[in-house]
């Protein structure tokens, strides 16, 4: 697979953007790359070839992508090879987790707020606000799930 100026361009942009969300660089640029390539999917080698990082980098980094469900391989009948790929499935999966770990932290702010002291009412107000803005946030991202997911696509 050959990689050019523009698509080199769009992998950084894509893997800066995916570091930002605690993906660690070469991850982020390997699904970066999965993102762009035509057809959709890549070899071992070809990651290596195209993002010029070290067989033991590629591997590591593919092994966090596969254990996180965000990539997965297929193969194809006569080619031992296997081709990695996004795993179309769990997006939809990554974005509930992160509407799931809302509450949890609201329920911190709530047990913070509760034991506060009245001494700095301006902050025990703004993290009022602060919970209270989560659980609409929860809310809201919930009832966009629902719908998404009982939408006909």
């Amino acid at each position: 697979m050959h990689i050019d100026k523009r698509q080199a361009v769009q992998i950084e942009k894509i893997g800066v953007t995916l570091e930002k969300s605690h993906i660690p660089p070469l991850a982020a640029r390997i699904m970066a790359l999965l993102l762009i390539a035509e057809p959709p999917y890549c070899s071992f080698d070809e990651i290596m070839e195209s993002l010029q990082s070290s067989k033991s980098s590629v591997s590591s980094s593919l092994n966090l992508l596969l254990r996180e469900g965000i990539v997965d391989y297929i193969t194809f009948p006569g080619d031992r090879k296997r081709y990695f790929q996004v795993n179309s499935k769990t997006w939809l999966e990554m974005i509930k987790k992160r509407v799931e770990q809302i509450k949890p932290f609201r329920e911190i702010l709530s047990e913070v707020t509760s034991t506060r002291s009245s001494a700095n009412p301006e902050f025990n107000q703004m993290l009022g606000e602060m919970n209270a803005f989560y659980a609409e946030i929860e809310e809201a991202m919930k009832a966009v799930l629902d719908r998404w997911v009982n939408s006909e696509k």
